[in-house]
């Protein structure tokens, strides 16, 4: 009777062992699927291309695709002044919501233009989106896009500058607030000197010559300075 009394702590022991072990592996699985971004985006970043290298082109120059109503639209995202902030939701996606329910709410984006993006009306369902969406933000469906900009997860933002279709930030975010002020920074960042490039000043510099009226080849550009 005593040795099954000891055999049976000795079972249970080995038991608990068990447990605990596989209770740590199971935290540290989950632990690295949240360091790797699994699921839907919860975090408050708006952070340089992870796929790009750096700040860089957009993958596309301009959006098209379905509208909620059955129609089709096309947005150019360059070839203007000002920036688009490109809103990629979905109707399924839980952290979407704030970002739908918003949507007819003020929200400061700094003078950036709002575009909510979804996937192509198979892939998502046109009357919700209706429902959902409202006039004064354009929004329309397109897989291509979302293929395009290689979005990770949903919520998730792209800002593009619409002087020349480059993408100047991305990431995600909480709310339509938290959004408005990563823009904010993101623009500002982007219009420092310290982060233009030679070629985003040399073409600041030819746009203020042409609008005094001296183009390229202009003798007066030659001219030597006055001693």
């Amino acid at each position: 009777m005593e040795a099954l009394l000891i055999l049976e702590a000795l079972v249970i022991g080995l038991l608990v062992v068990l447990v605990a072990g596989l209770l740590r592996s199971h935290a540290e699985i989950l632990r690295q699927l949240h360091a790797l971004g699994g699921g839907e985006h919860t975090t408050d970043s708006f952070i340089p291309p992870p796929r790009r290298s750096g700040l860089g082109p957009s993958p596309i120059a301009n959006l098209s695709g379905a509208t909620p109503e059955g129609g089709r639209t096309s947005v150019a995202l360059t070839g203007s002044r000002g920036y688009s902030l490109l809103a990629f939701l979905s109707t399924t996606c839980t952290s979407c919501q704030p970002f739908w329910e918003g949507l007819s709410a003020d929200f400061d984006l700094s003078g950036a233009r709002p575009i909510v993006v979804t996937k192509d009306p198979g892939e998502e369902s046109p009357g919700d989106i209706a429902r959902l969406a409202t006039r004064r933000v354009t929004t329309l469906m397109s897989s291509e896009a979302w293929d395009a900009f290689k979005v990770p997860a949903t919520p998730y933002f792209a800002l593009v500058d619409n002087a020349n279709a480059s993408v100047v930030g991305e990431g995600s975010a909480a709310d339509w607030g938290r959004v408005g002020e990563m823009v904010s920074r993101a623009i500002s960042d982007h219009a420092h000197p310290l982060h233009r490039s030679t070629s985003a000043r040399k073409a600041d510099v030819d746009e203020e010559l042409m609008e005094a009226g001296i183009e390229p080849g202009d003798r007066r550009l030659y001219q030597p300075p006055l001693s």
